[in-house]
């Protein structure tokens, strides 16, 4: 699966999506989801790169508590996908701002 039918697939659960930021002037709605590239993860044989494997931060951002049926989507988004997920919660205390952050591995 490549970057952008990645993109593609989240786009489908109806949220606004941006990769890595949105632009400045953009007034995303909540809940909505950022997407990055994390780094690599790839699988070398005889000294080349077999297959190229991508870490992606999926988070979706609330306003102050997580919404359950967002990640819900997201979650069975990832199983359909047939991605494996970990996931980390967290409150920005200044922005008041409630992000849940995802980890996948694609491959491309």
């Amino acid at each position: 699966m490549s970057l952008e039918e990645f993109a593609e697939q989240l786009e489908t659960l109806g949220y606004d999506v941006a990769k890595d930021e949105f632009p400045k002037e953009y007034d995303a709605q909540y809940p909505y989801i950022v997407y990055e590239v994390a780094g690599t993860n790839n699988f070398a044989a005889d000294n080349v790169v077999y297959q190229k494997i991508l870490n992606i931060a999926v988070s979706i951002y609330t306003a102050n508590r997580p919404d359950e049926e967002a990640m819900q989507m997201l979650e069975l988004l990832f199983e359909e996908l047939e991605l494996v997920w970990d996931k980390v919660e967290e409150l920005d205390h200044q922005q008041y701002d409630y992000e849940v952050l995802y980890s996948v591995e694609i491959y491309v």
